[in-house]
């Protein structure tokens, strides 16, 4: 599973509130497996949608390893929908 499938809202926070019930997802991935510093990517997030789908929001927390460089974010997301007539 690539993390692009895994979890949409790493690479598109517009996706917020586009099922129609809760959507909570933890996803982790190690490459290089028993190699010193090998590459680690770990990511939860949970999403939710309001008023009838026009409102969705929820949160991001994502840490990224690689050798002796640590990266960590935390995202926060609020996405609105409406018809253009």
């Amino acid at each position: 599973m690539t993390q692009y499938r895994g979890n949409l809202y790493i690479f598109n926070p517009a996706f917020s509130g586009t099922k129609r019930w809760i959507d909570a997802r933890a996803m982790y991935r190690q490459q290089w497996t028993g190699f010193t510093g090998s590459p680690t990517t770990a990511a939860v997030n949970f999403n939710i949608r309001y008023l009838n789908g026009k409102l969705g929001s929820g949160f991001m927390v994502f840490n990224d390893k690689i050798g002796a460089f640590v990266n960590n974010y935390f995202f926060w997301e609020c996405c609105l929908s409406y018809k253009n007539e």
